[in-house]
């Protein structure tokens, strides 16, 4: 992650994190409660070079274990996050990413 991440959870826009410090922070306390027994897999990665030092990355993941308040206790989760990744100093850095939870219409109301 860069310093300057911009990072929307599948909470969205009200929990927008809003560089590498805030990240780390709830990250970190989500971490301790919700997903501490969650394993997080990734499925399928694809990559798109908008630049050479820059790209596009859609990264489709699974999850289970975790703790959900509005799903059922560590049901298997699956999603997307779209990354926005760029060359700094050699290093491919995230500077922002959109997570989006796969739902049925029914669980989105």
């Amino acid at each position: 992650m860069a310093e300057d991440v911009d990072y929307v959870t599948v909470v969205g826009a009200r929990d927008w994190e809003k560089g590498l410090k805030e990240f780390k922070q709830r990250h970190a306390e989500v971490h301790r409660t919700l997903f501490n027994e969650s394993v997080l897999t990734i499925k399928e990665i694809h990559v798109k070079f908008l630049r050479p030092d820059i790209a596009l990355a859609h990264v489709l993941w699974e999850t289970r274990g975790d703790v959900i308040p509005e799903r059922k206790p560590r049901a298997p989760r699956a999603g997307i996050f779209i990354w926005v990744v760029e060359k700094r100093s050699g290093k491919w850095l995230i500077i922002a990413s959109q997570n989006t939870e796969n739902r049925t219409p029914a669980e989105s109301q």
